[in-house]
């Protein structure tokens, strides 16, 4: 019951600072009590079988929702974009799995830059992100960056070498690095970094890992 009631809570939170669609957060309340209603007369063992087959089925699904929405943000770039692009990032939104934020990472080698471009997916229902986004996917716009400031504050930074071994959509603006699927360099968040600039750049954070950079695809020149 307690921790039903601290679910619940939690749940309500999230919707009241707008984490949660209002809309999710029905739907999830009314399936919740579906399946108190149906599961209340069940033994224990039947009540967790059940459980564990529909968890099972859930994260199959959302792995077949993901590839789908993948397809669509592909089919919905540009012929030119496809051609280079280097990553689709996805994430379902909270508490809706119907609709899926994007982010696509591509190069641009006739300006020297990589562009980076925010999408709302409905995977699988038109009206799966809400009435306000219209069509399958809708793109937000670009954020072009500079290859060249990127590979030369890699190569001459310690502190941005280590952070690159975590961040997979880098934006450098205002002094800043910052991670794009979290607000990139506009939100001070845990993604958000001021690049220590030239008296500290040697500087190297301690325990550094020797992990690999998500993004060496853009650090590294293309091949001729």
């Amino acid at each position: 019951m307690a921790l039903g009631a601290t679910v619940a809570g939690l749940a309500a939170a999230l919707a009241w600072f707008g984490m949660i669609p209002l809309a999710a957060l029905a739907a999830l309340a009314v399936v919740a009590a579906l399946l108190a209603g149906i599961s209340r007369r069940w033994n224990p063992r039947r009540r967790a079988g059940i459980a564990v087959a529909l968890t099972a089925l859930f994260v199959v699904s959302m792995f077949g929702v993901r590839e789908r929405a993948r397809t669509m943000v592909f089919g919905a770039l540009s012929p030119a974009s496809r051609a280079t692009v280097l990553d689709i990032i996805l994430s379902p939104s909270p508490a809706n799995p119907l609709c899926w934020s994007a982010l696509t990472v591509t190069r641009d080698a006739a300006t020297d830059e990589y562009v980076m471009t925010r999408g709302t997916v409905a995977a699988v229902i038109s009206g799966g992100c809400g009435s306000e986004h219209r069509g399958a996917v809708a793109w937000d716009d670009a954020v072009r960056q500079s290859l060249r400031r990127l590979r030369a504050l890699a190569q001459s930074d310690c502190s941005v070498r280590a952070w690159l071994q975590f961040g997979r959509a880098p934006e450098v603006a205002g002094g800043a690095i910052g991670d794009l699927r979290y607000g990139g360099t506009t939100r001070d968040n845990f993604s958000r970094m001021l690049v220590p600039g030239d008296a500290r750049a040697a500087e190297c954070p301690p325990h550094l890992t020797d992990w690999g950079l998500p993004r060496q695809d853009l650090l590294a020149p293309p091949p001729y």
